[in-house]
């Protein structure tokens, strides 16, 4: 049985998505597998991928207290103030780059990553930080 056939929480492969998927994983990662689903049987190559699904956002939060904290400074956020909102994006940025990983989150990236043939432990890492670097992204663009 492979790493990714096991029920891993976090993780879900391209093939098992679809488009109804949006709210598990994502847009992009349902599009993804909607795509890989659709398109590789009509010979269209379609390379499969995983996608790390909301639960794995929503552990990264909490394993490192950030919602009270991004509660708190959006609280009195000024929409109309660029250079408040613009420090206040750096500032919760920063606390997802610096922000440590669950580590049951990070060994089922890996597993997920080394069972789709990875080995380039430097390549996920890197993955992971922009993961974290773009999902902080994602609080100013919903």
């Amino acid at each position: 049985m492979s790493v990714i056939d096991c029920d891993l929480s976090y993780i879900r492969e391209y093939s098992e998505l679809s488009i109804s998927d949006v709210s598990l994983v994502g847009g992009k990662n349902a599009s993804l597998g909607e795509m890989y689903s659709e398109l590789t049987d009509s010979g269209i190559n379609v390379p499969n991928g995983f996608a790390i699904k909301v639960d794995g956002y929503t552990d990264f939060i909490e394993h490192n207290q950030l919602e009270h904290k991004i509660e708190d400074i959006l609280e009195n956020v000024d929409i109309d103030d660029i250079d408040s909102l613009s420090e206040i994006g750096k500032t919760v940025r920063s606390w997802f780059i610096n922000g440590e990983m669950p580590p049951r989150l990070e060994f089922e990236i890996l597993q997920a990553y080394h069972e789709l043939g990875g080995s380039d432990r430097r390549f996920i890492i890197k993955f992971i930080c922009w993961s974290t670097r773009y999902i902080s992204q994602c609080i100013w663009c919903g």
